[in-house]
């Protein structure tokens, strides 16, 4: 099976991401595109990604620590 280039794919995408990180309405959302639009650079480079591990924790968060969701 002949495998097919898709890094014209990928950078394309990676435009789209930064585009929408200049329009975004907040810095939190602009950080988020900036960083899929690297993950598909990379991507378009053939350069390994780094996964976020499942169990990293999140910077940002608007809940306290202690918050708990009762059922």
């Amino acid at each position: 099976m002949e495998r097919v280039d898709q890094s014209h794919y990928f950078r394309r995408r990676a435009e789209e991401e930064l585009t929408a990180a200049e329009s975004a309405a907040d810095e939190r959302a602009a950080q988020t595109h900036r960083a899929l639009a690297a993950r598909y650079e990379a991507k378009a480079n053939g350069n390994p990604l780094r996964d976020i591990p499942k169990d990293a924790p999140l910077d940002g968060g608007t809940l306290s620590s202690d918050f708990t969701i009762l059922p």
